[in-house]
């Protein structure tokens, strides 16, 4: 729905406190090329709004494009790239089987075309940057999964790249196994029911009616 009707728009999302649905708020942001703000509290709120207005005032770059040579050969995450706004980086991760020289960003600053030629040679390495670009691509293909549930060929993809890079994912979990023993297996097991916790400083049946 966001998609279909986004247009020209761009949807930002707000959560107050730890009963809103974060992956959701997320996610709605994303498919509206926006951010999704968390405030912790009540008492943030002023402040952290101020913060939102200040960026949304003031877009850096929109309609963001990456540039390489041969692009066809590498593999660029996000596919979508959200607007830039005050304040924001810029994150992008690629796979490739040798790294090019440089790469192009362009997009429109102010309404004018702009654009800045990135050198990247002589970066420092890292193992970190192989799973930033396994997550974002296990995002991207979440995204078209819940589009289409029944697409098997999709899911199997999902889970090769989770299996590889050792991560979890809706269809992978890791497992980790404590053999240091808890409680003689001799001696009998005492279990209880837990209470469930509400959200951190909610009031039962005290809350607002939408």
């Amino acid at each position: 729905i966001i998609e279909d009707n986004l247009a020209n728009s761009r949807l930002f999302t707000i959560g107050i406190g730890s009963a809103p649905n974060s992956h959701f708020m997320n996610r709605a942001a994303r498919f509206g090329r926006g951010s999704h703000s968390y405030i912790g509290s009540t008492d943030e709120v002023s402040d952290k709004m101020k913060i939102l207005f200040n960026k949304l005032a003031n877009p850096v770059l929109t309609d963001i494009k990456v540039g390489i040579a041969g692009s066809d050969k590498f593999d660029i995450r996000p596919r979508k790239m959200a607007d830039l706004y005050i304040g924001e980086p810029l994150l992008l991760s690629l796979k490739a089987e040798s790294l090019p020289n440089e790469i192009v960003i362009s997009g429109l600053f102010a309404n004018e075309k702009w654009q800045q030629i990135i050198n990247l040679k002589g970066g420092a390495e890292s193992e970190a940057v192989s799973v930033l670009w396994a997550r974002r691509n296990i995002e991207d293909l979440m995204d078209e999964y819940r589009r289409d549930t029944s697409n098997e060929s999709l899911k199997q993809d999902i889970i090769a790249l989770a299996l590889e890079h050792h991560l979890v994912s809706k269809f992978t979990s890791l497992v980790a196994v404590d053999k240091t023993p808890a409680r003689p297996q001799t001696e009998s097991l005492n279990s209880k029911a837990i209470a469930l916790n509400p959200p951190a400083n909610a009031m039962m049946n005290q809350f607002p009616q939408t």
